[in-house]
């Protein structure tokens, strides 16, 4: 599965592109936007891992921290 295929998935594709996809001095806030079934945030978090894993190893330490 490539990172371009889960996007489209989860009807991300047209998200912003950023360099530096992290910050380790982000701090994460609750989210008082639209809600995500937790069924649906547990899908995107293995299909990142999944890349993590066999793909793309830079989106690690970003993924690792949510």
């Amino acid at each position: 599965m490539t990172l371009k295929k889960i996007l489209k998935i989860f009807n991300y594709f047209d998200a912003s592109l950023v360099c530096n996809p992290f910050s380790p001095s982000t701090r994460l806030r609750k989210n008082d936007g639209e809600n995500m079934s937790q069924y649906k945030y547990l899908q995107i978090i293995r299909s990142l891992l999944h890349l993590v894993n066999h793909t793309i190893p830079d989106i690690a330490y970003a993924i690792d921290y949510i």
